[in-house]
């Protein structure tokens, strides 16, 4: 069964500068098998009468992404490792975060794994009244390859998710980091992505 977890910390004040968080707020979900050692959040996922017809959009602002990033083992690594990773991340200036629309994408989530679609710029297309813009896929990862889904709020009160993706047994793994909203979206994108995994587990055969 896949975990959704919180830590029971409060986060730090806002600062100019993000520091490395020692006890952040979280809420993961991670592929069955990789275990936390935080408090399990007693929340019931969204109810779906099949969760293998799940498809789910979310708007989202991209941030960036960590490519090849050296660690130990997925199952010897918890959310708290790979939380403070993304901190040094954006420290060491590898993220910039968005300021307009323009930057927002479609996540989307369903039992064959992730899809980042973004728009495609206005001067390549015509545009037409009550039609939505057309995106393109960005990105596409597969159920297997994500190993863990974290929802953190940073020391500047941002809510921000990460996708952690990899290969069993590597140490090598890349992640990618969305803005939310707020955080009952980014609560629900982790509920979903638990639901998903669940299913898919359940239905494949040993």
């Amino acid at each position: 069964m896949m975990e959704s977890r919180l830590t029971n910390n409060e986060n730090p004040h806002p600062a100019a500068a993000i520091p490395l968080r020692q006890d952040p707020k979280a809420v993961t979900s991670s592929r069955p098998g990789y275990k936390d050692s935080s408090m399990v959040v007693d929340r019931k996922p969204p109810f779906v009468r099949d969760p293998l017809t799940l498809s789910v959009d979310f708007m989202v602002r991209y941030v960036g992404m960590i490519a090849s990033a050296q660690g130990l083992q997925h199952s010897q690594e918890d959310h708290l490792d790979l939380i403070q990773a993304l901190d040094q991340a954006q420290m060491d200036g590898q993220f910039k975060f968005a300021e307009s629309d323009q930057d927002f994408v479609t996540l989307n989530l369903s039992k064959y794994g992730i899809k980042i679609l973004e728009k495609i710029p206005q001067d390549r297309y015509q545009m037409t009244a009550g039609i939505r813009p057309p995106q393109v896929v960005r990105w596409r990862h597969g159920l297997v390859e994500i190993i863990r889904a974290v929802h953190y709020e940073d020391s500047l009160g941002r809510h921000l998710m990460a996708v952690k993706l990899g290969q069993e047994g590597e140490e090598v793994y890349d992640c990618l980091l969305f803005e939310c909203t707020h955080q009952p979206q980014a609560t629900q994108m982790c509920k979903c992505l638990e639901l998903l995994f669940n299913a898919v587990c359940q239905f494949t055969p040993l």
